[in-house]
């Protein structure tokens, strides 16, 4: 049971997932930032959910495959994936808003102005 938890490809997750969750709260507002100042594309605001999803399936993989071999689920791999689910599901919003506002048409107040500065009245 010991060597379960003590794993290098567990110790190896849980690691990836500190520094993925690590990269969703220190480098995200840093990557909008960027976006926002136009020195990067929008699609790098998908980086970090994209690499922090990523690294949910694997230990979700792993987790599945832990419990196909001992019969159960364990009860610490389920509550760190339901965790990382519900960090998934604060971040990716607030992500994918902003990547829509970032590369949607101009709004309707715009269009509006960009219409009464033509050339042509009608």
């Amino acid at each position: 049971m010991a060597s379960l938890a003590r794993s290098p490809l567990r110790t190896a997750l849980l690691v990836l997932l500190v520094l993925s969750a690590a990269g969703g709260l220190f480098v995200q507002p840093r990557v909008v930032s960027a976006v926002r100042d136009s020195g990067l594309p929008a699609i790098w605001l998908a980086a970090v959910p994209v690499l922090f999803a990523l690294v949910v399936v694997l230990a979700a993989i792993d987790s599945w495959r832990t419990a196909r071999r001992l019969g159960f689920f364990r009860g610490p791999s389920v509550i760190v994936i339901a965790a990382c689910i519900a960090f998934l599901g604060i971040l990716a919003p607030s992500t994918f808003s902003e990547y829509r506002a970032r590369t949607s048409p101009p709004a309707e107040a715009a269009r509006l102005a960009a219409l009464m500065d033509h050339k042509d009245p009608r």
